[in-house]
């Protein structure tokens, strides 16, 4: 009988300390999660012409998922992606373009000539609709 009383204490001691550790873990993970977020917010922004290479398209995606952007306001977008590079509106939508890989000089200034690409963002009644799924390169 005094067996199974410590047999029992034991697993619950195994269960509860497992139970905190996994909590502690996907704590850090979200952490890191958070953290890694942060970054790619802040280079995307900081890399105003694309120069730095910190702007793609799988980065892009993640900004937007991560920050749950699909359906808020260009207002909320911009304080993430930063002002874009050029915006174009119409009557029907408005689009955010943002450069990527491109050529810059020494002063981080694009080279207008240069080779580049960039990312286009369409908002319907100011709503971001979709994640891009494509750039274009010229």
């Amino acid at each position: 009988m005094v067996h199974i009383k410590y047999f029992i204490i034991v697993c619950i001691l195994m269960f509860s300390g497992c139970s905190g550790k996994n909590s502690k873990q996907s704590s850090m993970v979200s952490s890191f999660e958070n953290k890694q977020n942060e970054l790619f917010s802040s280079n995307w922004r900081r890399d105003t012409f694309g120069c730095l290479n910190y702007r793609n398209l799988d980065i892009a995606k993640e900004i937007i998922t991560s920050n749950s952007l699909i359906g808020k306001s260009s207002k909320i977008f911009i304080q993430y992606f930063g002002v874009p590079n050029f915006e174009h509106t119409t009557s029907e939508k408005k689009t955010f373009s943002y450069f990527f890989y491109a050529k810059c000089d020494s002063n981080q200034q694009i080279i207008l000539r240069a080779d580049k690409g960039w990312i286009n963002f369409d908002f319907i009644n100011d709503t971001l609709r979709t994640c891009p799924d494509f750039y274009a390169i010229e």
